[in-house]
């Protein structure tokens, strides 16, 4: 999200310290009684709330005809503020104002007999007295200054002419207070356009004049009632025309603010300069090519806040933005870290294993299964007689002759067997592994809070543009020697404040930086600004 500065106003410092010096004053002054006049819805009780620093101390709807009595604060040091009802809208308040102002009456008009008079307390609560107009005069409730409030966004119109015409009859102390309406939350659009304003300038001046002569012109302080800018030109303006003796309230209260109002700037230019260091220690890079656009655009909403503080109103030089960039980028790789991890590839290798090989081989081998056998003619002898004498009696001998056969070989038979013959390789298996290629490859990122180092990044820039006059600064290198040292000597002084969280929080670091101001900022940030403040 984009960081907004409150820029502080002078205006509303000097209104702030009037009016908390009005409420705290003592009582040593002559009763001094201002009177708020004005169109019904023209701003005079809120200009009274604002007064007191209370919004809504005295009723007020912020419509029409919101003031049906007369509202008194009485301030501790003797000044009464009147909030007197609307004129020119309801006949019978008009008649209301008029006599409270000891104007005549409208005869067309409801006659007014009695006046209410509420007086305000601090607690909010009311005092209710009822006057009669001759009991009312008494009281010596006489405006010694009257407030003539009007809204420039309306016209005015021929009621108002008579009106102001009455009352420039009976008093010359009146000081014409321009309410700029403008919206409660940003006071920067105002609804008077500056036609509205010439117009009702023309008009009042015509009338003033006519009344009181050519010499004496009208007195016309332009106020934002919401937010109490221009009190401190209303304040100076009526203590001009009370002169010094019934001035001498106001001229203390000049007095005061001026004293106040530089160290009260100082302390709100610096709490605005701790919001955005604040907001830069909590961001974080984001990995992506915008990742230093905040830390830039912080450095360059710094720069417009601190050059427009200075009535410089100067862009950032381009050899300045280049110093910045250049630091910028560098705190976001100190505040990136990246993981890596080695690459490897997957291997593999076939393992093969030494296999025993063999072949068949024939050969002619002895049958015994077949043996050859050669008949042989033998004569076999018996011991039988008988047989030795058929014997005699067939062969002519006692022996028989007798066939035998012999056994002289064996016939061959082919028989085969296996015989090693040596060894073949033969696959086995693979066997994997992972393997480093000597790359690493990114696999996850960590972004951490820029923290102190874009606390220094903001407070050299702020120093720098303090300190120097950058037209002075003829190249890139001077810039770059001047905002090193700066950023050097901070960063001392930031990285050592304690309790500085890891996890941080826009409002846990500014509640640590605006308890270590001392080291934050140097005497000349002050003294520059205090003469912003005086000027």
């Amino acid at each position: 999200m984009t960081f907004q500065f409150n820029h502080p106003s002078l205006s509303a410092i000097r209104a702030n310290l009037i009016i908390q010096k009005l409420v705290d004053f003592p009582s040593n002054v002559d009763r001094l009684n201002i009177f708020a006049t004005g169109r019904t819805g023209s701003g005079k009780t809120t200009l009274g709330n604002r007064l007191i620093g209370i919004d809504y101390f005295m009723p007020s709807s912020g419509y029409q005809d919101c003031t049906d009595e007369i509202n008194l604060i009485k301030f501790p040091m003797g000044l009464n503020y009147f909030d007197l009802p609307g004129v020119c809208s309801d006949d019978r308040l008009e008649n209301y104002n008029r006599v409270a102002l000891g104007l005549e009456q409208v005869e067309d008009f409801p006659f007014v007999e009695n006046l209410i008079l509420a007086k305000y307390s601090k607690d909010k609560t009311s005092e209710k007295q009822k006057f009669s107009i001759s009991e009312f005069s008494l009281q010596q409730f006489k405006p010694d200054l009257i407030f003539y409030l009007i809204a420039p966004d309306k016209q005015f119109l021929s009621v108002d002419c008579t009106y102001l015409r009455d009352l420039l009859q009976q008093h010359c102390q009146v000081i014409y207070v321009f309410n700029m309406f403008a919206s409660k939350e940003t006071s920067s659009e105002h609804f008077a356009s500056p036609q509205n304003i010439s117009d009702a300038v023309n008009k009042l001046t015509k009338i003033h004049t006519s009344v009181l002569g050519k010499t004496s012109q009208p007195v016309i302080v332009q106020v934002n009632c919401w937010t109490g800018e221009g009190i401190s030109e209303l304040i100076a303006r009526s203590g001009e025309m009370l002169g010094s003796e019934k001035g001498r309230l106001f001229e203390e209260l000049i007095r005061y603010q001026s004293e106040k109002t530089p160290d009260k700037y100082v302390c709100q230019v610096k709490e605005e300069i701790l919001r955005i260091l604040a907001h830069a220690a909590c961001q974080k890079p984001d990995g992506t090519s915008r990742s230093g656009e905040t830390l830039l655009e912080d450095c360059q909403i710094l720069w417009e806040f601190i050059s427009s503080l200075l009535s410089k109103h100067q862009e950032m030089p381009s050899f300045v933005q280049q110093v910045i960039k250049a630091q910028v980028y560098t705190i976001i790789s100190q505040y990136t870290e990246h993981q890596y991890e080695k690459v490897t590839r997957q291997m593999s290798k076939p393992i093969y294993k030494s296999v025993p090989v063999f072949k068949t081989v024939y050969e002619e081998v002895p049958d015994y299964n077949r043996p050859i056998q050669v008949p042989r003619f033998i004569n076999k002898s018996t011991s039988n007689p008988f047989k030795k004498m058929k014997n005699i009696a067939k062969y002519g001998s006692t022996k028989k002759e007798t066939v035998v056969y012999e056994t002289v070989g064996y016939y061959n038979k082919t028989v085969s067997r296996q015989v090693h013959d040596g060894y073949r390789e033969e696959y086995s298996h693979t066997e994997y592994w992972q393997e480093e290629t000597g790359e690493q490859k990114l696999v996850g990122t960590t972004y951490q809070y820029f923290r102190q180092s874009a606390i220094v990044l903001l407070l050299a820039l702020v120093h720098l543009l303090i300190s120097i006059s950058i037209n002075d600064c003829e190249s890139y290198k001077d810039v770059e020697v001047r905002y090193q040292s700066l950023y050097e000597s901070y960063f001392l002084k930031v990285s050592k404040l304690p309790n500085f969280p890891i996890e941080p929080t826009e409002k846990l670091v500014f509640s640590i930086l605006s308890a270590h101001l001392e080291k934050l900022f140097k005497d000349d940030f002050d003294e520059v600004v205090r003469t912003v403040a005086c000027s």
